[in-house]
């Protein structure tokens, strides 16, 4: 009755990609109007049907800008009425630890380049609502459009959440204090390095602004 399917037309044996499926397709009326909703959030994609929702899918990579549209298939006319998009800004998950002089560079460094490009940056304490945090955190990243985060500590939690990020496929940009021992696992990524001072500060956020725009493809 509903599935979350990808088109690839360069992949000729199968262009599909089927990645969620819900229901029978028996139990659509004929006559019956429906009220649809997709809401594509990273690479969270959720469909409700009449305000009930009905499946979720986790693309495999990061769904970029793209036209928007609706496509049908049946044996008789069907009929597209009160066609609606509506835009929200991009989020970045900021994955960094929660003390001093790291809250100071959130604030006044990944915050505001952030926000000077439209995009909405989180950090996991900022989370609220009951639950397990780490299912939150994950549910975060999966909606992001991008990952930042500082790995100057040797924090467990800051690398756990780096290394889901990266098996998302999510754009990711690591920061790291000039002073930095780098683990092997990363010393291959390209890292930002940055002084914790006025003039060091002022040059990580040219560099952390250029990552940004070039991610969300602005000039």
């Amino acid at each position: 009755m509903f599935d979350i399917r990808d088109f690839r037309p360069d992949i000729v044996a199968s262009p599909w990609t089927t990645y969620a499926v819900a229901g029978a397709r028996e139990n659509l009326k004929p006559g019956t109007p429906y009220q649809l909703k997709a809401t594509v959030s990273g690479s969270l994609i959720t469909l409700h049907a009449d305000d009930v929702h009905v499946l979720s899918a986790t693309l495999p990579y990061p769904l970029q800008e793209t036209q928007v549209g609706v496509w049908c298939m049946a044996d008789h006319t069907v009929r597209v009425r009160d066609f609606r998009v509506m835009g929200a800004r991009a989020r970045a998950f900021i994955a960094m630890q929660f003390s001093s002089p790291f809250n100071e560079i959130y604030a006044d460094v990944i915050k505001k380049s952030c926000e000077d490009n439209g995009v909405e940056a989180v950090r996991a304490d900022e989370i609220y609502g009951p639950g397990l945090i780490i299912v939150d955190v994950a549910q975060e990243i999966l909606r992001s459009k991008l990952i930042i985060a500082d790995i100057t500590p040797q924090n467990a939690n800051v690398f756990f959440e780096v290394g889901y990020a990266l098996a998302l496929n999510k754009p990711t940009i690591l920061l790291a204090e000039k002073t930095t021992k780098l683990p092997f696992d990363v010393s291959a990524f390209r890292v930002l390095l940055y002084e914790d001072s006025i003039a060091g500060r002022a040059r990580i956020e040219q560099g952390l602004q250029k990552h940004i725009k070039a991610i969300l493809g602005l000039s």
